[in-house]
């Protein structure tokens, strides 16, 4: 049927205001571009072409069953504020030699393209698209388009902005953006803003000379984000600039590299009601001018800490430095800051502030496999700036397996104010100031190198909790002007009063080489060093020296331990004469396995102290050196002493000192002496001197020479008498004691005194005598006690009753009916060594032995032989 004029007219019509709006600038078609086929007979879907150049003067949309399809080299111009609006679905077919090209049509800015979320699974599919003199690039509320080689070129605000879309973007660029704008707000000079729920899959970007962020990921989204490069992102006030910037998200970052920017990277948590975890792997932050990487809370009292960040393969160099927009006003190459995070193969490297930064921490943090090296403030003097690694207030130990750190102008480590660290294989050498520096702060280390630093290989002071194990500190000091900082560890209140917790320990350390002394150790008391090994102690100087003069022990106070300590060492001063090998100096303390060997003076201890504790010096071996030079010790035990080596005196000086078990015969063989002065007692215990010793006593000391006496109480056949009581007179010093024998018939007294040594030599032995008495009866022995004495008492006893040891049942147990029951009186015995026979009777049962039935095995003891035996069982009794 012919279709009527009118009708004819009005089509024809609105054909030509559609043409008005397209076809005035159109060119033709390159010849070689095939024409699409409609689809309107399957699915109604209208598709337009556009090709050529094309204007928009007003915002024009590709409706939800439509398709725009843009040809290789069309030029589509908008007018200002204009923008191309996706319900369905784009193809832009530009190519590698021909891309589209969207530009403004005046000297106004375009609002590019917008895809809305009608537009999901539509197939939409951009290729070679460049975005000219853009305010946004592509906006997505919702859409799941496909981009190949988009360009985006000086977009005043945010070149991609995504709003709970899932595009995919692949060799993307965006150049410049918020590079011409007048900024008005934060939003200026992003380059691909990913928010509200979006996951967008990035692969192969390059974002250059952007004012505010290159990536921006936000509100719960995600996304991967793959083969990365940013470079230049500085510029805006108005917001924190960084290169990639991740808020309440859990994007995949992937091989990305980001230069020069004002930050690298920022992990920023919050809100609570969404998670944060940005896992990126292999990124590499050079030259930026405040931080390379932050990983942070926006509050940061907020201390619900877990990994908000999970970073494997980072690369952090020039942080701060020539590189860097502005050098020199760096925070921290890389900081972790009320949060925790997980980073592995980390690499920082030439900064000019603090390597790595630790604020309110816990162990939410671990650290695997960290490389800091020339990283630190070189004009923070020795604050925590001036360090490769700065910790502070982290109350629950990050962890740190792995840590190499060398070539800071301060200290490796630098952990302060409760920033407690922990650990295995930490390489601290070759910084200017120390190894590790600890102070008011906990840390825990298993395998520890300090190395070639310029100060002490560690410094802790006021340390609480600091354990270091299998440590090795050598060559440390040659920058040091105090002794402390020369020193291979310096030890400074640490701690400053003993307790049953918060130890400061050294367990299996070596120290050697270094410019001072070994041990430094100021104020420190529940210090424990265990199995200590120093060696090529410099010269001049001494290998262990202890000073707790300055420690106020009416407060504060305790010992130091020193567990399995040796000590090789030449100690001599500038003119030759011998130093100690340990110096101490106003302190209590423990030496419990001591071996000093080489050319020096011994042990020097001056106690000093007021309200002294006991201390002790045992299993000490001295060779090939001095002697001890005890001063006011009044509380010192010394056992097992080796001075077979001891070529000078023993020197006492107001000092009470028991030494036990140690032969003092040396003494007279290497010519050594005996020095007492100021009111000294020397108390040897078990302990001979030989009489050709050369003893030199004032009129207020003594030495006072004793022995253990042991006694035997037995009977007539030779069994020990349990329980005996035992007499002890002495004719010469000791006094009279009574003590009784064991279970055995044995009475040990570990010390009598059998004379004492003036100014006027030695008093005359005495003799002992013992009287041992039981059961009324006594006997009496009387010896000489000039050494160790044992003296058998031999009582003639009568025939004494059995001692009758009823082990099982105990008494007032009670047993369920017949319910087993284990009787056991197996160790009971005789004095006399007569035979036993056993009766077990009940008030209930009478003779216990008249209701068993079993017998046992031929050879066996029975229980009317004191074999155990369990009634109601299946015992063969």
């Amino acid at each position: 049927m012919q279709r009527p004029l009118s009708t004819v007219r009005s089509i024809f019509l609105v054909a030509i205001m559609v043409m008005a709006v397209v076809l005035p600038m159109a060119t033709p078609a390159p010849a070689d571009l095939a024409a699409l086929p409609s689809e309107d007979a399957v699915s109604g879907r209208a598709q337009t072409t556009w090709s050529g150049t094309v204007l928009l003067s007003s915002t024009t949309t590709v409706a939800v069953n439509d398709e725009l399809v843009i040809a290789a080299c069309t030029t589509v111009q908008l007018g200002s504020g204009v923008r191309l609006v996706v319900d369905g679905r784009l193809t832009v077919q530009g190519t590698a030699t021909c891309p589209v090209v969207f530009e403004a049509s005046g000297s106004l800015d375009h609002e590019g393209i917008q895809f809305n979320a009608s537009s999901l699974g539509r197939g939409s599919r951009i290729d070679n698209l460049t975005l000219l003199d853009a305010t946004y690039g592509i906006t997505m509320f919702g859409g799941d388009a496909r981009f190949h080689n988009l360009t985006i070129d000086s977009p005043d605000r945010v070149a991609i902005d995504l709003f709970g879309a899932t595009p995919v973007f692949e060799d993307l660029t965006v150049k410049g953006a918020g590079q011409n704008a007048f900024q008005t707000d934060w939003r200026f000079g992003l380059g691909l803003s990913v928010g509200a729920g979006s996951a967008p899959v990035v692969k192969r970007g390059t974002f250059s000379n952007i004012t505010t962020r290159g990536l921006n990921v936000w509100g719960g989204s995600g996304g991967v984000f793959q083969d990365i490069t940013m470079d230049n992102i500085t510029g805006s006030s108005w917001a924190y600039v960084a290169g990639v910037w991740v808020e309440d998200s859990v994007p995949l970052l992937q091989r990305m590299s980001i230069n020069r920017a004002d930050t690298g990277l920022v992990v920023r948590h919050v809100d609570d009601t969404l998670r944060t975890r940005a896992v990126v792997k292999d990124l590499d932050v050079t030259n930026s001018m405040y931080r390379g990487v932050l990983v942070d809370k926006e509050n940061r009292t907020n201390y619900t800490n877990y990994e908000s960040a999970d970073i494997t393969g980072l690369t952090v160099t020039g942080t701060g430095g020539p590189g860097a927009k502005t050098p020199g006003i760096a925070e921290a190459a890389v900081e972790v800051n009320a949060t925790g995070a997980w980073m592995e193969d980390v690499l920082i490297d030439g900064c000019s502030t603090v390597g790595l930064r630790l604020y309110f921490t816990d162990a939410s943090t671990t650290f695997r496999n960290l490389t800091v090296r020339d990283a630190g403030d070189a004009g923070a003097g020795a604050g925590a700036h001036a360090s490769g690694v700065a910790v502070r207030s982290s109350y629950f130990a990050p962890t740190f397996d792995g840590l190499s750190v060398s070539g800071a102008p301060g200290s490796g480590v630098h952990a302060s104010g409760g920033g407690s660290m922990q650990g295995h294989t930490w390489n601290l050498s070759g910084n200017t100031e120390y190894g590790l520096r600890v102070s008011m702060a906990e840390v825990i280390v298993d395998g520890l190198l300090l190395d070639s630093n310029g100060f002490a290989g560690a410094f802790v002071e006021d340390g609480r909790s600091v354990e270091l194990s299998n440590l090795t500190a050598s060559n440390n000091g040659q920058s040091g002007i105090l002794p402390g900082q020369q020193a291979g560890l310096h030890y400074l209140r640490s701690n400053d009063i003993e307790s049953n917790s918060g130890d400061v320990r050294c367990s299996s350390c070596e120290v050697r080489g270094n410019a001072g002394n070994a041990l430094f150790i100021e104020d420190s008391v529940d210090l424990w060093v265990e199995g200590l090994l120093v060696e090529d102690v410099a010269a001049g100087k001494v290998p262990i020296f202890v000073d707790n003069s300055n420690l106020n022990t009416g407060q504060l106070g305790g010992r130091f331990r020193f567990m399995n300590v040796t000590v090789w060492a030449n100690a001599t001063d500038g003119t030759g004469a011998a130093l100690p090998a340990v110096d101490v100096q106003s302190a209590d303390g423990a030496f419990e396995g001591l071996d000093l060997h080489g050319v020096h003076a011994g042990v020097r201890w001056n106690a000093d102290l007021p309200g002294q504790r006991v201390s002790y010096l045992h299993d000490t071996t001295l060779d090939d050196a001095g002697c001890l030079d005890l001063s006011n010790q009044k509380l010192l035990r010394v056992d097992r002493l080796d001075m077979t080596g001891c070529m000078d005196a023993l020197v006492l000086a107001n000092s009470d000192v028991n030494i036990t078990e140690t032969d003092l015969t040396a003494l007279a063989v290497n010519g050594a002496s005996i020095d007492l002065t100021d009111g000294s007692t020397l108390h040897l215990s078990n302990s001979p001197v030989s009489a050709f010793t050369s003893i030199s006593i004032d009129a207020t000391s003594m030495v006072e020479e004793a022995w253990p006496v042991e006694v035997w109480v037995r009977n007539l056949i030779g069994n020990g008498v349990p329980f005996a009581t035992v007499d002890l007179s002495f004719s010469a010093v000791a006094p009279a004691r009574t003590l009784p024998a064991d279970v055995n018939g044995q009475m040990v007294l570990d010390d009598a005194i059998a004379r004492v040594i003036d100014t006027n030599g030695p008093s005359a032995y005495g003799n002992l005598n013992v009287t041992c008495t039981y059961a009324g009866i006594s006997t009496s022995v009387e010896v000489p006690f000039e050494d160790a004495t044992t003296v058998y008492c031999d009582l003639p006893l009568s025939n004494q009753a059995p001692f009758v040891n009823w082990t099982s049942p105990e008494d007032e147990t009670t047993f369920p009916s017949n319910g087993e029951v284990h009787f056991d009186a197996s160790t009971s015995w005789d004095l006399d060594d007569d035979p036993l026979t056993y009766k077990w009777t009940s008030s209930i049962d009478g003779d216990i032995f008249a209701s068993c039935t079993g017998s046992g095995l031929p050879g066996e003891r029975t229980p009317q032989e004191g074999a155990p035996f369990t009634v109601n069982s299946d015992d063969p009794y």
